[in-house]
C-alpha cells in the first residue's frame, strides 16, 4: 500500500505511479490517469471538434463522474466490452498497420 520510488527508476520523464489499498486499479486511479496524464496530450478541441478515446470497459474504467468530465471537456468515450482488448489485436495487423503506412 505504499509507492516505492524504485518502481519508477529508469522511467520516462514525467512518469508517475500510484498504488491502491487493494493493490488493484480502481476508478479513482483510472480517472486520475485520464485527467492528469492522457488529457494534456490531446489536441485542442471544442464542441464541434471533440476527441475520441477508445478503451477497455473494465468496471473500474466506467463511472458517471468520468462521463460528466469527458462531456465537459469535449471527449467522446468509446468503451469496448470488458476484457476483449486481446480479441481486437488483429485490427493492429489488418487495419491500423496498413492505415498508418498509407
Amino acid at each position: 500500500m505504499r509507492m516505492l520510488p524504485a518502481l519508477l527508476e529508469g522511467s520516462s520523464p514525467g512518469a508517475s505511479g500510484t498504488v491502491s489499498e487493494s493493490g488493484w486499479s480502481n476508478t479513482d486511479i483510472f480517472c486520475e490517469c485520464i485527467k492528469n496524464h492522457l488529457e494534456p496530450l490531446f489536441p485542442a478541441r471544442d464542441a464541434d471538434n471533440p476527441v475520441q478515446v477508445l478503451y477497455d470497459g473494465h468496471k473500474s474504467h466506467v463511472s458517471l463522474g468520468l462521463i460528466d468530465w469527458a462531456k465537459e471537456n469535449h471527449i467522446i468515450l468509446f468503451v469496448l466490452p470488458a476484457h476483449c482488448s486481446h480479441l481486437l489485436q488483429p485490427m493492429n495487423v489488418s487495419c491500423y498497420g496498413p492505415f498508418e503506412n498509407a
